[in-house]
C-alpha cells in the first residue's frame, strides 16, 4: 500500500491518482459482482450494468519494450469480453504508440487533467451559508438518499444504470470499507448535493460530485467538498485529488486547487456483439 503523498510533486501524484481511480473502480467492480480478467498488461472487468459505469480497464502496463503483435492481441482479447460501453483510464507509463493504436481498435477519448491541494494550505473552517448542512451519510436510507441525488444531479445515466446502481450502494453499502466516504449536502433539508471522499493511492480522491440545478450557485457543493477537505486532514492525509468538469472548476479553484498533469482517458461505445 503505497504511503500518504506529502507534497505535491510528479510523477508521484499521477501515480497515485491513478491507484486511487483503480482501487476505487476495482472495489466498485467487486461489489457489482462482476467478471475480472487480469494479465501482465492489463486487468479489466465486465458487469450486467449496461453503461461504462458498470464496465471498466483497471490497470495498464504497456511500455515502449511491448511489441504491436502484443498489444493487439491483448486490445482484441478485451474487446471480445465487453458487451456494453467500457471506460478506460489508461496509465502516463503507457507509450505513446499504444495511445496511438488503442484508437484503431475502436477506443475513442482525450485527457482528462488532474487537480490537486495540499489541504493542510486550507483555511480554517467558516459557517456554512444558512439553510446548508452537510452530512456523512452512514444509514440506508442516506445512501438511497445520496445515489438519486447524485443521478438525478449528474445526469446522462439512465434509469435502468441507476436502479442497479442503488441496489448494489442498498446492499452492500459500496463494499463496506474504511477509505469510502459519502457526503450529502442538503438546502433547507433537501439533499441537493453529493460527493464521495476515496483514500487510497496515499491521496484522497474527491469523486461523484453532483448539484440539482436549482440548488446550484448557492455554495452547497462548495460547503459539501470543504466539508471532505477538512476531513482528510483530520484522517492524516496531506493531498486531495480531483478530476473537475468545466462547471465544477470555479469552485474547485476557489478552495485553492490547483491543475498539475494529465490523464488519458478512452471509452468503448460499440463493445463486441454476440
Amino acid at each position: 500500500m503505497p504511503k500518504n503523498l506529502r507534497t505535491i510533486s510528479e510523477p508521484a501524484l499521477t501515480d497515485a491518482v491513478e491507484f486511487n481511480i483503480q482501487e476505487l473502480v476495482t472495489l466498485w467492480g467487486h461489489a457489482l459482482g462482476a467478471k475480472f480478467y487480469h494479465e501482465a498488461e492489463a486487468s479489466w472487468f465486465t458487469s450486467n450494468v449496461p453503461h461504462w459505469v458498470g464496465n471498466w480497464v483497471t490497470r495498464t502496463h504497456f511500455t515502449d519494450e511491448t511489441s504491436p503483435e502484443k498489444m493487439d492481441s491483448v486490445l482484441e482479447r478485451i474487446r471480445a469480453t465487453q458487451k456494453h460501453e467500457t471506460f478506460w483510464i489508461v496509465d502516463a507509463s503507457s507509450s505513446e504508440s499504444f495511445l496511438e493504436r488503442i484508437k484503431q481498435h475502436g477506443w475513442q477519448g482525450g485527457k482528462t487533467t488532474v487537480w490537486a491541494l495540499d489541504v493542510h494550505t486550507l483555511a480554517d473552517h467558516s459557517p456554512f451559508p444558512e439553510g446548508v448542512t452537510v452530512e456523512r451519510v452512514t444509514t440506508a436510507n442516506g445512501l438511497q438518499e445520496w445515489v438519486q441525488t447524485f443521478v438525478t444531479g449528474y445526469g446522462g445515466i439512465p434509469m435502468s444504470v441507476y436502479q442497479r446502481s442503488a441496489e448494489v450502494v442498498q446492499q452492500h453499502g459500496f463494499v463496506a470499507t474504511p477509505g469510502v466516504h459519502y457526503y450529502l449536502g442538503r438546502l433547507n433539508g433537501e439533499p441537493v448535493s453529493t460527493t464521495l471522499l476515496f483514500l487510497g493511492g496515499g491521496v484522497s480522491g474527491i469523486y461523484c460530485t453532483s448539484t440539482l440545478p436549482h440548488a446550484r450557485r448557492r455554495k452547497v457543493a462548495t460547503s459539501v467538498i470543504t466539508q471532505c477537505l477538512l476531513d482528510t486532514r483530520a484522517m492524516g492525509y496531506h493531498i486531495a485529488t480531483l478530476q473537475a468538469t468545466a462547471m465544477g472548476a470555479p469552485v474547485y479553484r476557489a478552495l485553492g486547487f490547483k491543475e498539475y498533469e494529465n490523464l488519458n482517458f478512452y471509452r468503448l461505445s460499440e463493445p463486441s456483439k454476440e
